[in-house]
């Protein structure tokens, strides 16, 4: 059997992956939150291409509308990646980054902010895991 990386429990993997990362950087050296950044950018990079992966599939499939959801979330995820590039070590404007990316996903896309949808949930796993990996470093500092 094998587990999406957009399920509950593929999701899971996906952050501890991205926390790993950002250890193994602390660990080197980094600074917590330099290091935080830095795995959230490797971990939208990595996002980018599961979701683009999925669009190919759901458009091979012949699934326009599902292929289409993925597709819109391509171009915001980008812009996280360069927002995390341009703010090294800064949590708090990496997180906005990430939850205007979410907006425009969601306008792009048409959608409301809950959608049962398999592209949406895709997307949103992703925004949200890329969120919970900078926050889970406030709430240990706060």
């Amino acid at each position: 059997m094998t587990v999406s990386p957009m399920t509950p429990r593929g999701r899971r993997g996906l952050l501890a992956r991205w926390e790993s990362v950002r250890t193994l950087l602390v660990l080197e050296g980094a600074p917590d939150e330099r290091a935080r950044t830095e795995a959230a950018c490797l971990g939208a990079l990595e996002a980018w291409d599961l979701i683009n992966l999925r669009r190919r599939h759901e458009r091979d499939r012949g699934n326009g509308s599902e292929a289409k959801m993925l597709e819109a979330a391509l171009r915001p995820l980008q812009s996280v990646v360069v927002g995390l590039l341009r703010h090294p070590g800064d949590t708090e404007t990496a997180r906005s980054v990430i939850r205007a990316a979410q907006r425009r996903f969601e306008q792009d896309a048409g959608l409301g902010p809950v959608q049962r949808a398999v592209g949406a949930r895709v997307a949103y796993e992703a925004f949200s895991s890329l969120d919970a990996l900078l926050t889970s470093g406030m709430r240990r500092a706060g």
